[in-house]
């Protein structure tokens, strides 16, 4: 295959015939747009899971809900965060999350800052957040009970509402 260099080279001028600088001009721009679908695209739907901790209900919620969207074919950013973090987790629990293949050590232990509510489209919240808090989409799934004591108990509730959520996200329009 030619260079484009050397076919300019090569192309006739007349006096009204465009530039070198002209074409050259006008190459890059073609290239620009056939490369803008790849840059054009909506960022992806964020999603923050905050509880007290940020090491057990978020972060167990946060890992699932990345599963289920990618095996759905949905590309979101889910994030988690805590109030006053600290690491809870019991053994039990990391078990059973490793023997399913999910790690909620994944991401670091965060503290929850008010740029992760602006940044976020939907915000899954485990506690009573404080009342300065507004929240945009904001779902209230404090009734879940503790994953540390009853994982196998609380599963299928938590996965319902993940998938919940992920049909809201497909719904929307912006996967």
């Amino acid at each position: 295959m030619r260079d484009f260099r050397a076919v300019m080279v090569s192309v006739p001028r007349s006096a009204n015939s465009p530039s070198r600088r002209d074409f050259l001009g006008a190459f890059g721009a073609l290239i620009a747009l056939s490369q803008a679908p790849a840059f054009a695209r909506i960022r992806p739907m964020s999603v923050l899971f905050v509880c007290q901790f940020g090491s057990v209900k978020s972060a167990t919620a946060r890992e699932l809900f990345r599963k289920r969207a990618k095996e759905r074919g949905i590309f979101v950013e889910a994030r988690s965060r805590g109030i006053t973090p600290e690491a809870h987790i019991s053994p039990q629990l990391l078990a059973a999350l490793t023997a399913e293949g999910i790690n909620p050590a994944a991401d670091p232990l965060t503290q929850l800052k008010r740029r992760d509510l602006r940044r976020a489209d939907i915000v899954v919240i485990f506690d009573t957040p404080p009342k300065s808090w507004t929240g945009k989409h904001l779902h209230d799934w404090t009734d879940t009970g503790s994953l540390n004591q009853s994982y196998a108990a609380e599963r299928p509730r938590l996965i319902k509402r993940i998938d919940d959520l992920v049909d809201e996200i497909m719904a929307s329009g912006r996967r």
